[in-house]
């Protein structure tokens, strides 16, 4: 009942609005068009068209026409880019109001698309050049070329971020020295991460199926001001697919199948997807199965990697060419509305479902520490409704109103080597969230984004323990109290102000505040805690600037504070930790983590190339690391067996990482062009003059590319130094080889081709040389060389 007034007091909302949005249709122009190959004259579909600081904009539809209605009348300029061809910008078209201007756009087909649209680093359209930050963009053409079937593994070759995978099915990007529940997760805007987000690497991603994104956006930095906790090294937003509307014609539908294999773990995947719509109504059904194998390791080289698990003096691994298990089966669906049903209105619907039934965590087998391990099952619900309106007000030019409701849910099954006693921990975080956001043109040279978030968790968690030889169950304290909330509210306010011709300020400001509860209950290994609550808050603020040392050359900077409130995993997490190697208890006392980050850098937007290079250093305090404790007044606790340390998380740590991240790419010709990236950190935990844990080392990627209008080739060289550089912590890290991480490279190979524009064929040749490495903090040795053919098929 509640869903069906809701939606009833939007549509009552939309009639009213329906007079305003004639007279302003009477004030304002629209400018309609088509998008046209330069040499076939053929339609170009699915163009990105829009006019830079006015937030408004359209895609091309099937036939190349596009239609920007509530254009101030004047003088503006146009940007069409489509992924393939060369971006066009028509400068000073004029807008009468109350009248059409027309246009046909002539695009150059390209090697590369150097300039694309990002939304996450300032809530609005913008170029990636234009904004202060640095902005790596994943495209669904990116994706599907480079073959790649897991969704954190579309990080991997970005500048400036690796990607670490406990298991196959996990995957935990590190962006600055940043990673797990300092990173923010988002999709589709909404928030990915609740308040169960753990500090050690995470499997999150992997709950999105790559092939239902349009396209990912990585901010690199704090976006505090913007997006609130959780995002001291960068935010992380995926984008999904869309339904694609009509042009008012007969009815439009379109469909794709995707389907592809691998050798290195014997992977299948199927992704199929359809589309159809009016003008005024569209729907979007995409749905995927992967089914991925144990991972085959390289055969050549890692003498000294291979030498130093075989001799670790902290455990027996058992280390086969086929590392199982790591076999797992997942699968994806993603169900979309879209209504226009005015001019001024849209209205998007959206489902989206993850199901993984049981992910094994390989590297407690290898270290032998368990006989069973795995994540049975991993499950994710999303669903959201969210209402745009665009009019010119004092208030706004587009506000945007978002509910949503996410489930996500895991069972840890867990039994140790040697042991009768099989342990189940499973937990459920439902969110509701509210997002409402409104963006303001002052004037024709100024941009203000404001609006308002709330978040609230609700945990469920229970934990029992079955002896296999006897049936038998107990009960157990579950990782986090049963019954446990969390509530996070923000408002937040952000100002682009363009204060000479080539200097652009933004100017961002927060305020933060939370709730978390949580009941211990009448357990007896737990009572003593009691309800432990919390209400931390937070005032942040952030300011960039663009300076513009010529048309193409821009000098950018950033100064901005971050912070991560407290969750659940840091105050009331009960059990054992870290692999198995600590046992962990509540400390209610905590406060948030706060840095403060500075970068500068350089970007050149040429029509040959482009570049962008950031050095950073982020100044941590408050940091919450592990310090040991007591429990029951002992300061260990016997768990089957083994004695393990007790530790709780304390604000112990004053810290800093420093670093640069840099990408480049040239066209060496019309038809090839040359890419490539390096990025570098260093950490310091100062409070103990020790490294600071899990810090990648320098690592890059450097390729060449060649297309055509129906085929294209790439070779890439991927590598990384040695990590030998280990904290305290580190040391007793099992994924890391005792001594280090030693460095790696290996050569990839990938093609394409597409046959009477609507079958394609794409194969890769990956870790050409079979060479045997493992990458740092990751629970196996990469796959060795991998053969992978995959198509494409649009009807």
């Amino acid at each position: 009942m509640t869903n069906k007034i809701f939606i009833w007091a939007i549509f009552f909302s939309m009639a009213s609005w329906y007079p305003a949005a004639a007279q302003e249709k009477a004030r304002t122009g629209t400018i309609v068009g088509v998008i046209l190959d330069r040499h076939t004259g053929e339609p170009i579909p699915y163009a990105s068209i829009y006019l830079p600081g006015l937030d408004i904009g359209d895609e091309s539809d099937r036939q190349g026409y596009f239609h920007i209605e509530r254009v101030p009348p004047g003088k503006v300029d146009l940007v069409v880019q489509r992924q393939g061809y060369q971006e066009v910008i028509r400068r000073n078209v004029a807008v009468i109001a109350g009248a059409a201007t027309e246009l046909t756009v002539k695009m150059e087909s390209a090697v590369l698309n150097f300039d694309e649209l990002v939304v996450t680093a300032s809530r609005h359209a913008n170029r990636a050049h234009e904004v202060p930050q640095m902005v790596t963009v994943a495209s669904a053409a990116k994706i599907r070329d480079k073959g790649i079937e897991q969704t954190p593994e579309i990080l991997r070759e970005q500048a400036g971020i690796s990607v670490q995978k406990t298991n196959h099915g996990g995957g935990s990007p590190v962006i600055r020295g940043f990673r797990a529940n300092k990173l923010l997760l988002l999709i589709d805007g909404i928030r990915m991460n609740n308040s169960t987000y753990r500090g050690g690497n995470t499997q999150y991603l992997n709950s999105i199926a790559p092939f239902a994104l349009d396209r990912v956006e990585v901010v690199h930095g704090p976006v505090s001001a913007l997006y609130g906790s959780d995002a001291l090294g960068g935010a992380i937003n995926l984008l999904t697919r869309s339904p694609t509307l009509g042009d008012g014609g007969p009815l439009h539908w379109e469909g794709r199948a995707i389907a592809g294999l691998s050798s290195a773990d014997n992977s299948r995947y199927l992704n199929a997807g359809v589309s159809i719509g009016d003008s005024w109504w569209g729907v979007l059904a995409d749905f995927a199965h992967r089914s991925f194998g144990d991972i085959v390791r390289g055969a050549r080289g890692g003498d000294e990697l291979m030498r130093r698990l075989e001799n670790d003096s902290r455990t027996e691994r058992n280390l086969q060419k086929t590392q199982a298990p790591n076999a797992y089966d997942a699968t994806d669906l993603t169900l979309k509305v879209a209504l226009h049903p005015g001019e001024t209105h849209q209205i998007d619907m959206a489902y989206q479902l993850s199901r993984q039934p049981s992910v094994p965590r390989y590297d407690a087998i290898e270290t032998r520490s368990d006989s069973i391990w795995r994540y049975a099952p991993q499950e994710r619900d999303l669903f959201y409704a969210s209402y745009e309106h665009n009019r010119q007000s004092g208030l706004y030019h587009k506000a945007l109103v978002t509910i949503s409701l996410h489930r996500q849910a895991e069972q840890r099954i867990r039994q140790k080597f040697g042991s009768s006693k099989e342990k189940r921990d499973a937990f459920q975080a439902m969110t509701l969230g509210l997002q409402v956001q409104m963006n303001r043109l002052l004037g024709q040279k100024h941009f203000l984004v404001y609006g308002l978030e709330f978040y609230h968790d609700w945990i469920d968690a229970e934990s029992a323990a079955r002896n296999t030889r006897t049936g038998a169950i107990t009960a157990r304290v579950p990782r986090f109290p049963d019954k446990s909330t969390y509530a996070n509210f923000g408002t937040y306010i952000q100002g682009e102000f363009a204060l000479a011709p080539a200097l652009v300020l933004q100017i961002g400001l927060r305020f933060s505040t939370f709730k978390l509860r949580a009941p211990f209950g009448n357990n007896p290994e737990s009572a003593a805690f009691g309800t432990v609550e919390q209400s931390p808050q937070a005032l942040t603020a952030s300011i960039g600037g663009r300076y513009s040392l010529s048309g193409r050359v821009a000098l950018v900077a950033n100064l901005a504070q971050g912070f991560r409130a407290p969750n659940l995993d840091d105050v009331t997490k009960l059990g054992v930790g870290k692999g198995g190697v600590v046992f962990d208890i509540p400390n209610a006392n905590v406060k948030p983590e706060e840095t403060i980050s500075g970068d500068f850098g350089l970007k050149i937007h040429g029509t040959r190339g482009q570049v962008q290079a950031m050095a950073f250093y982020n100044r941590i305090r408050d940091l919450l690391l592990r310090r040991p404790a007591t429990f029951q007044d002992l300061p260990y606790v016997i768990e089957e067996g083994d004695t393990l340390q007790v530790f709780h998380k304390e604000n112990a740590g004053k810290a800093y990482t420093t670093g640069f991240a840099a990408e480049a790419e040239f066209l060496l010709t019309d038809t090839a062009v040359l890419f490539g990236n390096l990025s570098t950190t260093y950490g310091q935990d100062q409070a103990n003059n020790d490294a600071l844990s899990a810090i990648p080392p320098l690592h890059g990627l450097l390729g060449i590319r060649w297309q055509r209008s129906s085929y294209w080739f790439e070779a890439n060289w991927r590598f990384a130094a040695a990590q030998e550089r280990l904290s305290t912590e580190d040391h007793v890290d099992l994924r890391i080889p005792e001594g280090g991480t030693p460095g790696w490279s290996t050569l990839n190979l990938r093609a394409g081709f597409t046959f009477a524009k609507n079958y394609a064929l794409r194969l890769g040749l990956l870790n050409l040389l079979d060479m045997n490495y493992r990458e740092h903090l990751s629970g196996f040795n990469a796959p060795g060389r991998n053969l992978y053919l995959g198509g494409e098929v649009r009807f």
